[in-house]
C-alpha cells in the first residue's frame, strides 16, 4: 500500500490518514524524509491514539536533528552529507577535465534505529 506526501509534513499527515483508515491497516510506514515521517508520527499519536513504535512503526529517512528529540525519537537513515559533498566536488574537477569521464559512487549511510520502530523479530 503506497500514498504519496508530497514531501511535506501536511501531505504526510494526509498520507498517513489515508493509511491509518485503510481497512487492513499497516503495521510499519516508511517515509522519504523525516519531515514526513514526524507528521505521520503526530496523526498516529494524536488522532489515532497509536503507540507508534509498538502498534505501528513509522522510520524517515536524512536523520534531521529533530529525529533524535525524545518526542520524536525517530529512526531514521542518515546520510553521509559531507561525503557525498567532497565525492561531488571531485566528480565535478574530473568532468572538467575530461566531460566523458563519469562514475558510479556509493557512499554509505547508517540506519539510526531509536523507539517509533520495534525491534526485528527473529
Amino acid at each position: 500500500m503506497r500514498e504519496c506526501g508530497d514531501y511535506t509534513f501536511e501531505g504526510a499527515m494526509a498520507a498517513a490518514r489515508r493509511l491509518l483508515l485503510a481497512e487492513n491497516r499497516p503495521d510499519a510506514i516508511s517515509c522519504a524524509n523525516d519531515t514526513m515521517a514526524l507528521g505521520a508520527i503526530s496523526v498516529a499519536r494524536h488522532e489515532f491514539g497509536l503507540d507508534v513504535g509498538r502498534a505501528v512503526s513509522i522510520a524517515g529517512y536524512d536523520d534531521v536533528p529533530m529525529a533524535a528529540w525524545p518526542t520524536s525519537s525517530l529512526t531514521s537513515y542518515s546520510q553521509p552529507a559531507a561525503s557525498m559533498v567532497n565525492e561531488t566536488v571531485r566528480l565535478i574537477a574530473r568532468l572538467r577535465s575530461d566531460l566523458a569521464d563519469h562514475a558510479h559512487i556509493v557512499t554509505p549511510g547508517t540506519l539510526v534505529i531509536r523507539s517509533s520502530t520495534r525491534p526485528a523479530q527473529g
